[in-house]
């Protein structure tokens, strides 16, 4: 008899075993947390693995909802955010407050943006997927869609998950532009101030198989310095450091579990970076999170009060 009970309880763990461990795939799966795997790379880095959530959630005041793009100038020392619906841009100081709102005129579903240098700025309209080149100085309180430098990339109209992210490789005179969803890419298109090529694309393979474990693009930033791409996924709540050849560098998770530092951004939708390494994420729908590099192995614990924590 006892020999009958130690047979049943040996072939009984392999199986918890197996459940247990179907049970937390299915965990993982159903939390669209699977990233891309990270190689060993030695070549100039951000190394998103030294970046910290280093204050609460800030709510950007007058602003409701459908924050959508976000840009650092240099030049202002300010960020540019840019809304979706009613389409507007609103500059922010480097803690958020909220120092003027710019309406733009004949603009549709407008989801990224990028500062230029010269008080020059490229928006993309996600539906129409329209590039346009725009001027805002000191004193612009209104931008017209009619007076912008614009080249459509596709004609048609699309659904909801046309352009999310875009940036500018200073170094190649290029915009990257990410494709939300259907199909999940990025593309390369030329300056149309100095190119004549006019809305011709290529498409950036490499890189969209360095991320094929990701569910959608949301943002994206061209680092100057090292010359990698930082890479925004809203569904995998993850940003993705990588090169262009489509290596991966680096991963920052944007949601912890950890004691004294939970939190999870609930929609993350524009990323930028300032010109001494802070990272800044804005949040659907009127949110702005930051990040600062430490570069200690662990950051310092801050206790999140104000943030609504998420089940992980």
């Amino acid at each position: 008899m006892q020999n009958n009970k130690l047979v049943s309880n040996f072939t009984s763990r392999p199986i918890l075993a197996v459940i247990s461990f179907v049970l937390f795939i299915n965990l993982l799966l159903n939390l669209h947390i699977e990233i891309p795997t990270i190689i060993s790379f030695s070549g100039p880095k951000i190394d998103l693995s030294l970046y910290h959530l280093s204050t609460p959630s800030i709510q950007i005041n007058k602003i409701n909802n459908n924050a959508s793009g976000l840009t650092f100038n240099p030049d202002t020392k300010t960020l540019f955010l840019i809304v979706n619906n009613p389409e507007k841009i609103v500059e922010l100081d480097l803690r958020g407050n909220v120092l003027r709102q710019i309406t733009l005129k004949g603009f549709l579903d407008t989801e990224g943006i990028i500062y230029l240098g010269n008080e020059s700025f490229a928006i993309a309209e996600e539906r129409d997927r329209t590039l346009s080149i725009i001027t805002i100085l000191n004193s612009t309180k209104s931008v017209s869609h009619d007076g912008a430098l614009s080249i459509t990339i596709q004609h048609r109209k699309s659904n909801n998950k046309g352009f999310e992210g875009l940036t500018y490789d200073f170094h190649k005179k290029e915009f990257y532009i990410a494709n939300e969803k259907r199909p999940r890419k990025i593309i390369a298109i030329p300056d149309p101030r100095i190119s004549t090529m006019d809305s011709n694309f290529k498409n950036m393979n490499e890189m969209d198989k360095g991320l094929n474990k990701l569910n959608d693009y949301a943002g994206l930033h061209h680092d100057k310095k090292t010359g990698n791409l930082l890479v925004l996924s809203e569904e995998s709540k993850v940003v993705i450091e990588m090169n262009l050849k489509g290596q991966v560098i680096s991963k920052l998770k944007l949601t912890s579990n950890k004691p004294g530092a939970k939190f999870i951004i609930p929609q993350p939708e524009g990323i930028t970076m300032d010109d001494k390494g802070t990272l800044y994420i804005c949040s659907e729908p009127n949110l702005l999170y930051i990040f600062e590099k430490n570069n200690d192995t662990e950051a310092p614990e801050f206790v999140f009060e104000d943030l609504k924590i998420t089940s992980l």
